[in-house]
């Protein structure tokens, strides 16, 4: 569990990981998930008033849901054959994005 109250969080998921959950009350989470992850993936994202960024490897198959009161939800991930991710945003002010490229 990656866990932020006020500022932002940056963490890298362990190899082999599979039920993972990000908390961002006030401030922003860039979570890598590059690595490998295991059967029946899923991240699971709570904020308040924050972003989330999820980089995922190339080719992942995402899906996902959740809600998003007042944010964007993106999922820009090029098509391939990469493992299959489920990604579930929950957010009042704040974005979820997923992507297979390095954030800026």
């Amino acid at each position: 569990m990656y866990v932020t109250v006020f500022g932002d969080r940056r963490g890298t998921l362990p190899p082999g990981w599979i039920n993972e959950i990000v908390v961002a009350l006030v401030g922003d989470a860039r979570i890598d998930a590059t690595g490998s992850a295991g059967t029946g993936a899923r991240l699971t994202f709570l904020g308040l008033a924050g972003d989330a960024v999820v980089r995922v490897p190339p080719g992942s198959r995402v899906t996902g849901g959740g809600l998003s009161v007042f944010g964007d939800r993106k999922v820009e991930v090029s098509p391939g054959d990469g493992p299959e991710i489920r990604v579930d945003g929950y957010s009042l002010f704040g974005d979820v994005k997923v992507s297979d490229q390095p954030s800026v």
